[in-house]
């Protein structure tokens, strides 16, 4: 289980990286209408060089449109996530010069900046200290203890308490429960960041992931109640053989 929750976060820290390198003017959603735009008030033509995509496809040698002072260039491409460079050459007063330019793709259209980052990385760890601490508490509970006063419990005839001490033993003493709901923030934690992050390799794992989870939490709850009702069955036991009225009084 540990070593689970050390690969999440370092998925998610992964995730969250601060970009370097060139600063692109525009994030756009992926599979959308994409335009290339360079501006120039003093060029009577600007012509495309090259366009890299993250993969590293290289397109050569492309005709910009002119729109008043600005040059357009319909991308023909727009499924890959990442970084886009193309490089310009236009006669900008007169005189020949070429630039660098880049747009950024991300499934939803949004970048994580590096303030936000921090933000992730906040709720990430308060989610993960969560996991930690209950699994911590967990291993120092006297549970022998704790179920003898359940039994004094229904002993007593405190119903409500009863129900309501069975529900928490059960989920503690079966921790691995707990651990699996925790684990579903954290799973939609990552989802936002990939989905929001350019080039992010995890975007095609996230249905795998979930379903992956979806399996493991039947699993768990087929194995959880299973449990719970042969506790029953045995605290049941254990009250017909102390006497303590089960059977009619």
């Amino acid at each position: 289980m540990k070593k689970n929750i050390f690969v999440i976060l370092f998925l998610a820290i992964s995730l969250i990286s601060f970009t370097s390198g060139l600063d692109c003017w525009q994030v756009f959603p992926a599979n959308s209408n994409i335009t290339l735009l360079q501006k120039c008030p003093t060029c009577t033509y600007v012509n495309i060089t090259s366009i890299t995509y993250p993969n590293g496809t290289v397109i050569l040698n492309e005709e910009m449109t002119k729109n008043g002072i600005n040059f357009n260039y319909t991308l023909p491409d727009s499924s890959q996530t990442g970084k886009i460079v193309y490089s310009t050459i236009g006669d900008k007063n007169g005189i020949q010069m070429y630039e660098d330019l880049c747009i950024e793709i991300t499934q939803s259209g949004n970048k994580i900046e590096n303030s936000e980052s921090i933000n992730y990385l906040i709720i990430f760890s308060f989610f993960v200290a969560i996991i930690f601490g209950f699994y911590f508490l967990s291993h120092n509970i006297n549970f022998e203890k704790w179920n003898n006063k359940i039994m004094k419990k229904y002993e007593n005839k405190n119903y409500i308490k009863l129900v309501l001490s069975s529900i928490a033993y059960n989920l503690m003493k079966n921790s691995f429960v707990i651990y699996y709901i925790l684990i579903l923030p954290i799973l939609l934690l990552i989802t936002d960041i990939a989905y929001n992050m350019p080039n992010s390799i995890m975007i095609e794992f996230i249905p795998a992931m979930f379903a992956i989870y979806l399996v493991g939490v039947i699993i768990t709850a087929i194995y959880f109640f299973g449990y719970v009702q042969e506790w029953l069955i045995n605290s049941m036991n254990q009250l017909k053989d102390q006497s303590w009225g089960i059977n009619g009084d």
